[in-house]
């Protein structure tokens, strides 16, 4: 993508390796709008038991914070990292 200016509207709706396995941890990746990472992202945060720990650049979306204030409220740890300047920018009222 990087090599061929493939961003925004012109990149390719296909993730070569969306599955990947490093140091006996799976890993999944995602390309947001193309793949879906939104929901993805709601279907782990909504089964999580535990913990829910992430690091955002930017943090917008309303359905995923609903999601991981409503786990906090089963008593799931939640923990994140965000960009300073991100962080005090946000025009809207997520997390």
């Amino acid at each position: 993508m990087f090599v061929d200016n493939q961003f925004g509207a012109g990149s390719p709706a296909n993730t070569p390796y969306p599955v990947l396995e490093v140091g006996g941890a799976q890993l999944e990746v995602y390309f947001s709008p193309d793949d879906g990472t939104i929901k993805r992202l709601l279907e782990l945060v909504r089964s999580a038991e535990k913990s829910v720990l992430f690091m955002a650049y930017s943090f917008t979306d309303d359905d995923l914070a609903q999601g991981m204030l409503d786990r906090t409220e089963a008593g799931v740890l939640l923990r994140g990292v965000f960009d300073e300047s991100q962080a005090k920018n946000q025009h809207r009222g997520g997390v």
